[in-house]
């Protein structure tokens, strides 16, 4: 609450782990909105501008770990949700984010939902340069196939979205 990020909710967790409905964390009880991810996202951005919700002299969210969490968010391998490079051998492959961006992100899938959230940056120009989130109810029920975490509609949207900041970006 102290960062402005009013959907986020942790009800009913334990330090050792009781994340899961057994240990009464279930649905309900765990809650991030999309918005909330990007603003998350933008206080760990180095490049992002002072966040306007919070006062101008807070200190930076995470300083001791906060290389740590960006190595962990752009080493994850899960490029399954808006970018979808780990299922190019897939039947159908639909392109997501291009190889083109670096993708610093952190996905969630159940069989109900899927959800990726992320800051985009180009390889080539810093110019191309933004946050995305994504809360679907377009799960792996929804996969294209056994290897899939959704549809492939999610994959084209991230591509639709990267083609807008794109042009609009000017990179």
């Amino acid at each position: 609450e102290s960062l402005g990020l009013t959907g986020l909710r942790f009800a009913n967790t334990a330090p050792d782990g009781g994340w899961g409905n057994a240990a009464g964390a279930g649905v309900g009880q765990l809650q991030m909105t999309a918005w909330d991810s990007l603003r998350l996202l933008w206080l760990l951005d180095d490049q992002a501008p002072p966040a306007p919700w919070l006062p101008a002299d807070r200190p930076p969210l995470l300083a001791a770990s906060h290389a740590h969490v960006m190595l962990c968010l752009r080493e994850q391998r899960l490029h399954e949700v808006l970018s979808s490079s780990k299922l190019r051998a897939e039947p159908g492959w639909v392109e997501g984010l291009p190889d083109e961006v670096l993708f610093a992100h952190k996905t969630g899938t159940t069989d109900n939902y899927a959800s990726d959230a992320g800051i985009v940056t180009g390889r080539a120009s810093a110019r191309r340069h933004y946050l995305i989130a994504l809360t679907s109810n377009l799960g792996r029920r929804y996969a294209a196939t056994p290897a899939c975490a959704s549809t492939w509609r999610l994959p084209a949207l991230g591509s639709a979205v990267d083609g807008v900041m794109r042009e609009l970006l000017g990179d």
